[in-house]
């Protein structure tokens, strides 16, 4: 994706405001977008990424104003690509960097994206199954008594989002494009 977006009269942009970054794409990144495609090529990224831009604004002002290239990885962003008002978490890795104009000042921002949120549940769902495992094949200690397999994995799955800093996807937070 290319952000760009026309100077103002001055030539400067202000750490306060950002000119209009306007989003344009490819065809990889309309499949991404989802429902929001096609009413988000030429919007505004402030506009058609609503419900992340507050979080990103400061990104893209360092990347514009200060020529700072920018790489996240993993990146975690509850966005609304299926058009309801539920935000869905999705993972991305993705890097901003400037891109000159004429004049040889940042006249906009090329955003290589790709989502890593398949990639990122997945893990989190193998360590809990790995937790899971290592919790059940433990030996009992000698205050509790012998406990059945089945017993010691119910136990463990109780205590399990205790120890979560973020909760296990379920089908429900997770919705497919």
């Amino acid at each position: 994706m290319c952000l760009r977006f026309r100077r103002v009269q001055s030539g400067l942009t202000t750490a306060s405001s950002l000119p209009d970054l306007n989003l344009i794409y490819n065809d990889s990144y309309a499949v991404m977008a989802n429902k929001k495609h096609p009413s988000l090529f030429g919007s505004k990224a402030a506009v058609g990424w609503s419900e992340i831009w507050e979080g990103l604004k400061g990104t893209a002002l360092a990347v514009i104003n200060d020529d700072l290239p920018v790489h996240k990885h993993d990146d975690l962003l509850f966005m609304q690509r299926d058009g309801g008002k539920t935000p869905e978490e999705t993972h991305f890795s993705w890097s901003w960097v400037g891109v000159k104009d004429e004049s040889g000042r940042n006249g906009g921002m090329l955003n290589r994206a790709w989502e890593t949120t398949t990639k990122v549940l997945a893990e989190r769902r193998l360590l809990t199954l790995r937790e899971l495992a290592q919790a059940t094949c433990e030996s009992p200690s000698e205050s509790r008594p012998q406990l059945s397999l089945t017993d010691r994995a119910l136990r463990r799955c109780r205590q399990l989002p205790a120890t979560r800093s973020r909760p296990l996807p379920t089908p429900s937070s997770r919705r497919s494009p």
